[in-house]
């Protein structure tokens, strides 16, 4: 039925609440033989005025932290462990 199936895109919240969604994707990845990739969509927060001046190191630390949390939840969930799935298969939009 899924013979044809060549990527599977999960959705993740990055919570432990999605874990479930992020194996089950996982799953029918491993069943196919389809190229998993992992994304999440996110606004970064409004930039703490008490920081003083905006700068783009902020940017980076905020954009790092949830790649941390991706990394940890793919490595978690068994994910990473897919043939075909690598960092470039975890995308932040």
């Amino acid at each position: 039925m899924f013979n044809n199936l060549k990527t599977i895109v999960i959705g993740t919240t990055l919570t432990a609440e999605s874990d479930w969604i992020v194996r089950t994707g996982a799953a029918i990845a491993r069943a196919t033989g389809a190229v998993p990739w992992l994304v999440y969509a996110y606004n970064l927060q409004a930039f703490p005025s008490e920081l003083g001046a905006f700068d783009n190191a902020w940017i980076e630390e905020q954009t790092q932290i949830l790649r941390q949390r991706m990394d940890r939840q793919a490595r978690e969930t068994g994910l990473d462990q897919l043939p075909g799935f690598g960092a470039d298969q975890a995308c932040l939009a």
